[in-house]
């Protein structure tokens, strides 16, 4: 009909699709998206290529080196040239370069996420200028929005905020499996849980600080174990200090778990804890740029509690479905986990406020609706 605006076909670029964190986050962005537009419209292409064949992109790099690197802005400019692409959403700050080239040559309008440590520190200036010239920048949590305001003086008009989301009918409340309990000898022990690499080069997840609490914590609670999933390269030294302590009968090793059972890992636990960390190691930020982590763990009905500094605090309501804590203060770590461990009725309250805090504020469908309202003059 005459008069009616044209559709517009919209790439969404991707530094890669499998894996947790930035992965997971942009996979629940894309599945939104495509339920929010006509498949037709809307294309993915990602730098890292995907193994599944059950992740579809329409177009894939080779890697993340230099040179796969620019071979894939290449392929990006062809495909939005090919495919009249008109308006872009970057997942990552490294995914600028080529909607940069198109807004110059074509007027593309484009969009780009932050989530945390890649914009926190020292940006290099062709991905800074990419992030200035995008028609909007949507950041996962207040935190990084702040920093984008203050250390990269981005206006605060430019910027919106979507948190992650998390499957509430897969991350619900459960018995514990009896298989688990047997494997790792939980019966009758109270579990402290934490889920997250073992990175040795950045350790600021706090796995080292809980394991110091642990000696405070079973002169109250002297049932209690720490169960740790995840692995990397840090789990020997944090093997040793457990040992050390001597408290290697009290922290338990359940290495890297598949997406797909972490519910039930989740539901062993009385609490979830990851005290992580804010600051700079080696020239480079760390921390957590929002930590899905821990919705996840309130999904399943579990108090959690978390460090206050970084984009952690916003998923946590400090008292009411768990703490914030000083992230190296060990002290106020075992007291936190001695008060939930000791008190029922304050574990259940919490629990029970959490799984309510994370279905009202952070469901797949509360996502895909702050998507709509947010990227509404982009999908509409």
């Amino acid at each position: 009909m005459a008069g009616r605006r044209k559709k517009s076909n919209i790439l969404l670029l991707a530094t890669g699709l499998e894996g947790g964190g930035l992965e997971n986050y942009t996979r629940n962005l894309i599945h939104a998206l495509r339920s929010l537009m006509n498949n037709k419209r809307f294309f993915t292409g990602s730098l890292i290529p995907p193994k599944s064949k059950d992740t579809k992109v329409d177009f894939s790099g080779t890697g993340k080196n230099l040179i796969s690197r620019a071979v894939f802005i290449f392929q990006s400019l062809l495909f939005i040239l090919t495919n009249k692409v008109s308006q872009v959403i970057c997942n990552h700050i490294a995914m600028t370069p080529t909607p940069l080239i198109t807004k110059t040559l074509l007027g593309t309008r484009y969009i780009v996420f932050a989530h945390g440590i890649e914009v926190w520190g020292r940006i290099k200036k062709p991905y800074l200028w990419g992030l200035r010239n995008s028609h909007r920048i949507i950041c996962v949590s207040r935190f990084t929005r702040d920093i984008l305001i203050k250390k990269h003086s981005i206006p605060p008009s430019k910027l919106k905020i979507l948190h992650p989301c998390v499957d509430t009918d897969k991350f619900k409340p459960g018995r514990k499996n009896p298989e688990l309990v047997k494997k790792y000898n939980l019966k009758g022990k109270r579990v402290i849980l934490s889920v997250g690499r073992l990175s040795a080069q950045e350790q600021y997840k706090g796995h080292d600080t809980v394991i110091l609490s642990l000696k405070e914590i079973i002169k109250d609670v002297p049932e209690a174990v720490y169960l740790i999933v995840g692995d990397g390269d840090d789990r020997m030294r944090l093997e040793n200090m457990a040992e050390e302590l001597g408290l290697k009968e009290h922290v338990i090793f359940a290495g890297f778990v598949p997406e797909n059972l972490l519910v039930d890992y989740y539901n062993l636990c009385d609490v979830f804890v990851m005290p992580s960390k804010f600051g700079v190691r080696d020239g480079k930020y760390m921390g957590e740029g929002f930590g899905i982590v821990y919705i996840e763990a309130q999904s399943c009905g579990k108090p959690v509690i978390a460090g206050r500094y970084g984009g952690s605090s916003d998923a946590v309501l400090h008292g009411e479905t768990g703490y914030l804590v000083h992230p190296e203060n060990s002290n106020e770590i075992a007291e936190r986990i001695i008060r939930i461990l000791k008190n029922r009725r304050l574990s259940e309250r919490m629990g029970r406020k959490a799984r309510e805090w994370v279905i009202a504020n952070f469901s797949c469908k509360i996502f895909k609706d702050r998507i709509k309202d947010t990227l509404k003059d982009f999908i509409d």
